[in-house]
């Protein structure tokens, strides 16, 4: 595959950059914000768990402690 060669599965309106091309990337090493020819890309910010997510990893945790001890105590002929 050449320089300016797309893989088969991008878009067609989508070309690859060349050697050359890559002068134009730059990136702020402050905060990873990539740019390019001096204009910042425009990119989503990956968001951490919403309420709803942080109770259900919670109880999931929790149920998962309760059965493990249930089964410890089981294999001890506690229960």
């Amino acid at each position: 595959m050449g320089a300016t060669d797309r893989p088969k599965h991008w878009p067609k309106h989508v070309s690859a950059i060349s050697i050359e091309g890559l002068g134009s990337l730059g990136i702020d090493p402050s905060n990873g914000e990539l740019y390019w020819d001096g204009r910042k890309l425009a990119h989503q910010h990956i968001h951490g768990l919403r309420n709803f997510e942080r109770i259900l990893a919670l109880l999931t945790a929790a149920s998962a402690v309760v059965l493990a001890m249930i089964e410890v105590g089981r294999v001890a002929h506690m229960f």
